[in-house]
């Protein structure tokens, strides 16, 4: 039990920075798990499994009984390691000094009281390792906007460097919007380096584009809830309204007009206007975001009557980046709009093998014939822009076809 409780304590703290670097969070309840799954797991239940396949050629009766055995015990103890897992370090994603701080004054600690030399060796080592990576996962470009792989919906973040201020746009709907939190948010927001969200986006009340929003309130520290003033008729978007209620989050409708600055970069409201018939997908907000030379169109869900009233009353749509309205849907990405827009890449958020059929063929060929690289985060994984208000450069988490060589575009 001793050298258990040692070897988990060294691992917890060893992997602690790399943990904390990437999903902004360090869990401890591996002190406590392995002390039950270890033996119930790695001791009865394969040398359960282990004996059962040898009585298998001999008496199934007596194999059956054994491998009901150990799926009785993994799911007995599953559920409460689960439980155990929830129960995580979770830092704020901008407090990189505090954390640093904390992490690097346990490993000096360990390496003090440790007696044996290996102990001491394994706490340095671990320091090291925390002073090494820090640095590297720090990108100082002062604007990013990261497309995230959330399946089937949309969810981007845009962020300046260090606290100059964050907003997300969207996020879809999932059975546990605290998981889709710490899976995919918080990680983007340790990656920016930033700890609060100025505003968060609901471009229009469908919950592959809300739903996730229901974890954040609690978890994240937010400022302002923004959406198209329009309703949703069902228990999720109510439970949202209770939850910002609940943490006291200002709300604002934003309409064709308005103009916001986060930390210096440029964020206009395109569409829809103060007085439109147009509702649903149609009335999603479309927001125009600039930072120096970088232009990028969030288009949100709109379609064929969206577009169409969307060209007509803004004089410039230009955009180098344009997140693919309704994610590839026929019904948009009309000929007249991508001629407005003229995008030299096309981030379109969906789903693998999504049940919808997105994207369109006829919407994939529609964005080649204006020159527009076509870029799905069902294939590609998040797509992440990076500027320093001239030079713009893509980062893809996966590459864009099977065998393709990484993908690191500058333009």
């Amino acid at each position: 039990m001793r050298d258990l409780l040692v070897a988990s304590g060294v691992a917890v703290l060893v992997t602690a920075p790399i943990l904390f670097l990437h999903f902004g969070e360090a869990s401890v309840a591996g002190l406590v798990t392995n002390l039950v799954a270890a033996p119930v797991l790695g001791g009865f239940c394969v040398q359960a499994l282990v004996l059962g396949a040898a009585l298998l050629p001999v008496s199934r009766g007596a194999a059956e009984f054994l491998f009901g055995c150990a799926s009785w015990l993994v799911e007995s103890v599953e559920p409460w390691i689960e439980r155990m897992g929830r129960a995580a370090w979770v830092l704020d994603p901008g407090a990189e000094i505090p954390g640093l701080v904390a992490l690097g004054g346990t490993l000096i600690g360990l390496a003090l009281v440790a007696r044996a030399w290996r102990g001491r060796l394994l706490a340095l080592a671990g320091l090291c390792l925390l002073l090494g990576c820090w640095p590297s996962f720090r990108d100082s470009s002062p604007f990013r906007a990261e497309f995230l792989d959330v399946g089937q919906g949309d969810g981007i973040l845009v962020a300046g460097s260090g606290s100059r201020g964050a907003m997300l746009v969207d996020s879809p709907g999932g059975q546990d919007p605290l998981s889709l939190v710490r899976r995919l948010h918080l990680p983007a927001l340790v990656r920016a380096g930033v700890g609060r969200l100025d505003w968060v986006v609901a471009t229009h009340p469908e919950w592959d584009h809300f739903g996730g929003l229901l974890g954040l309130p609690g978890t994240v520290r937010i400022e302002t809830f923004v959406s198209n003033g329009e309703d949703a008729e069902g228990d999720g978007w109510g439970a949202l309204v209770d939850v910002l209620q609940r943490e006291e989050i200002a709300r604002e409708n934003w309409v064709r007009g308005l103009r916001r600055s986060l930390g210096g970069i440029d964020v206009r409201v395109l569409h829809p206007p103060t007085a439109t018939p147009l509702e649903g997908n149609d009335a999603s907000l479309v927001l125009g975001v600039r930072y120096g030379a970088t232009r990028i169109l969030l288009a949100g869900d709109i379609e064929r009557a969206g577009e169409a009233e969307l060209v007509t009353a803004t004089r410039d749509l230009g955009a180098a980046i344009l997140k693919v309205p309704h994610h590839g849907s026929r019904t948009s990405s009309t000929r007249r709009f991508l001629e407005a827009v003229r995008p030299a890449v096309a981030v379109a958020q969906l789903g693998r093998g999504n049940r919808f059929g997105f994207p369109a063929p006829a919407v994939r060929a529609r964005y080649s014939g204006v020159g527009a690289k076509w870029l799905g985060t069902d294939v590609a994984g998040s797509v992440e822009v990076v500027s320093d208000g001239q030079l713009m450069r893509l980062r893809l988490c996966r590459d864009e076809e099977p065998g393709a060589p990484h993908a690191d575009h500058a333009r």
